[in-house]
């Protein structure tokens, strides 16, 4: 007899999939958004794209539809001459019989309570939108059953797609349900481009001609028939532990697949070395077959959890093994966060690096200054519109606004499709200098088809459009109208723009200009020589000489922005500066804003400054700051004119990455299309799809003076504790015959306990070392062996916890003579 059990309340769609795929019971039909599926056991339409329950006769206990594989092509009926032998026209179940009894082209009642995507009763649970047809005879049925599959052209067709088994002659009329009209708000001509797998015209499949590059499409095909679609992205393994995955996708292959051997597929790999789940340190490397490029490589700077580090460099180990791949390096434009580890990539490779001009003057200086020679040759200099051929890749530059000059997006060509790296960007109808981004260029490579999109994060929590730069400089004209003083400005020393419209603020109002910083002379320097700064001969003069000057004749330009340690303001504010002391009647202008995590050193030094009786003028204050980043609607405008088949958000933190991937699903990008990605996961597209194939240890390599090491955290724990707890030392001498201290132990602190503390905590502590002492000798064990042993050290950090409640670092020295 049949099971016509309700399956257990609950069981996930993945589950029934699962069970249908292996002919295990209960088998169901699948329909599509507008299907006609007919068997040897009956016919039953549906316009609502669900599980159909099917109906059975007696003939058709054992299931003769079982399988997903019966479903995309195998005989469905049973032989003729069985067939044959039953009543014509006549429903052997009492399900048949009621159904048959309805009226032609009625809906059906639901005879059960469902829920969406939970099947509570499938032998009979018919979509409120279905319509049965007539019952067919069975010997009408009994011819062999194929598959035709109906898709539209269009990937984001709103049009249904269709299923439909042969047609079988009957003289009772079939009534067609109507298709549903999939959600969608995208016209016809710009849809995203069609997967070359997909079935584009009506093909009919058999065991005979079914193939594993049709599988694809039929997979969307039955997706699209269960009404299920993915609810989010595709996530980075090394999140999975974090969430729980939804959408899994069918797992089909033929036999015949299964059977063949593996073959090596050509494919695109896009891997992000660092810069993913941060803002900084960014490289990512596409590789296509046996040609590689890198896209930038920059630095980041350590916070409080990297005591005593210098900077934080990508790992490059992925590059270095793949070495004889790479066809060059492409920087996207000058800022430290994409050039600043250039100099320990070039000190290992010898593949040219593409920058545009002034990107290539601060590379010069920058392996000038970690005294690498010989490798500047290896500098090409390529401006907005060239195009560089990589091995089976090429390169084009377009030009973008930024808060530096010469900014960049990049657009990659690949055998498979073109990939848009955009780089940092804001679009500025009003720009200083250099022009306005390069629109129409991106929409005309948008109209000719994006595999894939790689767009910045940074702003994507800032609504509306970002402020122009212009701004800025007419704050500039009325804080120097009113200024009586020196007038000194801290901004980032690469936003050259900035730099001009101070100068131009200085010179309207007869000031002269000096400059302090290394790196804020090094990027003027460069910026000066390529033509980017407009000024008078006679404006710019050498620090040692703004003593010739009055107060009301000087404008100093500074770093410090950031409240950096060791930044020329943050020593002016604590009177460490050698050359420049604070006045009463300065004006200061901290032309940026607090990086996250920077507020408490910026508003530390502007503390310091406003004891000293200066004006002080920050970005909370005045509009003297402008992001030089896109916000959301910069952001929806790039995605409308490129609509690319796939997309990765880049360059933030991971909720930035993550309301990125939801702004772009919000404006038609599905979500099967949008990958989060974390450092070192490797994302892989072909022609058919895209996915991620695995993933490799990316930690960051530690810059530590002159050491360069992967993190370490035994040496960064050491040093939190030294900073936070102090460390005490305990210095033994162990008389080797009499098994006795030859002297006094010992005891220096530092950073442990205060001076007035100190003899109590000696003297505790030599209690202990002497009734240590006294047991070890009376169970014959070897002095010097147990004082430098964990048990001795214990028992010293249980005296050091119940007297100050401090964890110190503790170091033994035992000495024999």
């Amino acid at each position: 007899m049949q099971d016509t059990t309700p399956p257990k309340r609950g069981v996930s769609i993945k589950e029934r999939i699962k069970r249908t795929a292996t002919g295990r019971k209960p088998a169901h039909s699948f329909s599509a958004a507008s299907t006609q599926v007919t068997t040897a056991t009956g016919s039953v339409t549906e316009a609502g794209g669900r599980f159909i329950g099917k109906t059975r006769t007696k003939s058709a206990d054992r299931g003769n539809v079982k399988s997903v594989n019966e479903f995309i092509g195998k005989t469905t009926a049973k032989p003729a001459a069985k067939l044959a032998a039953k009543p014509a026209g006549k429903a052997t179940t009492k399900h048949a019989a009621k159904l048959a009894a309805k009226p032609t082209g009625k809906p059906v009642p639901k005879t059960t309570a469902k829920r969406k995507h939970v099947v509570r009763h499938p032998e009979s649970v018919i979509s409120s939108k279905s319509q049965i047809t007539p019952l067919t005879t069975q010997s009408e049925q009994s011819k062999t059953s194929t598959l035709k599959i109906y898709i539209p052209d269009s990937a984001a067709s709103s049009a249904a797609k269709t299923t439909e088994s042969t047609a079988v002659k009957s003289k009772n009329k079939t009534v067609q349900p109507k298709s549903r009209t999939a959600r969608s708000g995208r016209n016809k001509q710009n849809q995203r481009p069609t997967p070359a797998n997909k079935l584009t015209s009506e093909q009919t499949i058999t065991p005979a001609t079914f193939t594993a590059s049709q599988l694809p499409a039929i997979r969307e095909n039955i997706w699209s028939s269960l009404d299920i679609a993915r609810s989010e992205p595709h996530y980075s393994p090394s999140f999975k532990a974090l969430r729980m995955r939804k959408g899994t996708s069918l797992n089909l292959k033929s036999e015949a697949d299964k059977a063949k051997p593996k073959t090596k597929v050509k494919a695109l790999r896009v891997i992000p070395l660092s810069g993913l789940c941060e803002v900084g340190r960014n490289m990512t490397v596409l590789e296509y077959g046996n040609d590689m490029i890198i896209i930038d490589c920059g630095v980041s700077f350590p916070d409080d959890s990297h005591p005593g580090i210098d900077s934080i460099i990508p790992n490059m180990e992925y590059v270095f093994k793949n070495v004889h791949k790479l066809r060059g390096v492409f920087i996207t434009h000058g800022h430290e966060d994409h050039i600043g580890a250039l100099s320990w990539l070039m000190e290992k490779i010898d593949a040219p690096v593409y920058a545009t001009p002034l990107p290539i003057e601060l590379i010069r200086y920058k392996l000038e200054d970690r005294g690498i020679k010989g490798k500047d040759k290896l500098l090409r200099t390529v401006h907005d519109g060239d195009v560089i051929k990589a091995g089976c890749l090429s390169v084009e530059y377009i030009h973008v606004n930024h808060s530096i000059a010469d900014a960049c997006a990049l657009a990659i060509r690949t055998p498979i499709g073109t990939v848009i790296h955009t780089g940092d960007f804001k679009i500025d109808y009003t720009p200083i200098n250099g022009g306005v981004i390069d629109l129409p260029r991106l929409a005309s490579i948008g109209s000719e088809g994006v595999l894939l999109l790689l767009c910045e994060s940074t702003n994507i929590e800032r609504a509306g459009f970002s402020p122009s730069e212009k701004v800025v400089g007419e704050t500039f004209a009325g804080i120097f109208a009113e200024a009586t003083g020196r007038v000194i400005v801290a901004t980032f020393s690469s936003n050259v723009y900035r730099i001009q419209q101070i100068i131009d603020a200085a010179e309207r109002h007869n000031r002269k200009v000096a400059l302090i910083g290394r790196s804020m002379q090094n990027v003027f320097r460069a910026a000066d020589s390529l033509g980017y700064i407009k000024r008078r001969a006679d404006t710019i003069i050498d620090l040692a000489n703004v003593d010739n000057y009055a107060p009301e004749e000087l404008v100093i330009i500074t770093t410090g922005s950031q409240g950096e340690p060791l930044a020329a303001l943050t020593r002016m504010a604590f009177d460490e500066h050698r050359k420049v002391e604070i006045n009463p009647s300065d004006t200061i202008i901290i032309s940026a804003t607090p990086i996250p995590g920077n507020e408490k050193p910026i508003y530390r030094v502007i503390n310091e400054l406003y004891k000293k009786g200066a004006k002080v003028i920050y970005s909370s204050l005045a509009h003297i700051h402008v992001s030089g980043h896109a916000y959301r609607e910069e952001i929806k405008l790039i995605h409308e004119l490129l609509r690319p088949k796939y997309f990765i958000p880049v360059h933030g933190e991971y909720r930035m990455l993550h309301l990125h991937a939801e702004l772009a699903h919000e404006i038609g990008q599905p979500w099967d299309t949008i990958f989060i990605l974390n450092n070192g996961d490797i994302c892989q597209i072909t022609e058919n799809d895209a996915k991620i194939v695995g993933s490799f240890n990316a930690e960051p390599v530690l810059i530590d003076g002159k050491s360069a090491t992967t993190l370490d955290n035994n040496v960064l724990e050491s040093r939190k504790i030294l900073a936070e707890e102090g460390i005490i030392v305990i210095s033994l001498c162990v008389n080797k015959a009499t098994q006795t201290l030859a002297a006094a132990p010992a005891i220096q602190t530092r950073g442990f306990v205060y001076q007035s503390d100190l003899s109590d905590i000696e003297s505790e502590t030599t209690a202990l070392i002497h009734r240590y002492i006294k047991k070890v000798v009376n169970n014959n064990k070897p002095l010097a062996d147990m004082l430098r042993s964990h048990q001795f050290r214990d028992q010293l950090y249980s005296l050091f916890y119940e007297k100050t409640s401090r964890r110190p670092i503790v170091l033994v020295s035992v000495l024999e003579v």
